[in-house]
């Protein structure tokens, strides 16, 4: 069985985004949702300020949620 691409991430643990390559995905373990989160370091009013843009993504949903069905029906 191959190994998910998503790292397992717990709650309240601490992720480290490489700003080189700002996107990071995400999979919730409960609905198989999947999001793109994108991170932009500005300026504004004299302080440094991070934003966070999120986007579904609806093919990484899919194939994660097909996934998850064929992993189940081999149990």
């Amino acid at each position: 069985m191959s190994k998910s691409k998503y790292d397992e991430i717990e709650d309240g643990s601490i992720v480290t985004i490489d700003l080189d390559n700002p996107t990071f995905r995400m999979a919730c373990c409960d609905c198989l949702l999947v999001h793109d989160l994108d991170f932009v370091v500005r300026q504004k009013n004299k302080k440094m300020v991070i934003e966070m843009i999120v986007h579904r993504n609806n093919r990484a949903t899919a194939q994660v949620r097909r996934w998850n069905k064929k992993r189940e029906q081999e149990k």
